[in-house]
């Protein structure tokens, strides 16, 4: 039987489901981040040549899932700011980005 528990200290609160003695399963509504970009890694630095905003934010959502002391991570980060300096066109550049990850507990 599973047993669900919520943490509410934050808007973004978070979903814990304890499946099983040793299994969980967490969610994580979308949570804020920001972002501070230092350099670019072309010959010419975007960001000082003025096509690139140096802040970024945006949301993250992350979910894992525990088994034991191994746990299983996916998640996205979607931007919310044009990242372009100068919009070309009303062209609009958002980061974005997936990821996983796989953990063990000590």
């Amino acid at each position: 039987m599973a047993t669900v528990s919520t943490t509410s200290a934050y808007p973004w609160t978070s979903v814990s489901a304890y499946l099983s003695a040793r299994t969980s399963l967490y969610l994580s509504k979308l949570v804020p981040y920001f972002a501070y970009g230092l350099s670019t890694t072309s010959k010419i630095d975007a960001f000082k040549a003025g096509i690139y905003k140096r802040f970024d934010m945006g949301l993250n959502a992350s979910a894992a899932l525990e088994f034991s002391k191994v746990y299983l991570r996916v998640g996205t980060d979607i931007g919310m700011v044009n990242a372009l300096k100068n919009n070309i066109a009303n062209t609009s550049y958002k980061n974005a980005s997936f990821f996983a990850g796989v953990g063990l507990r000590f």
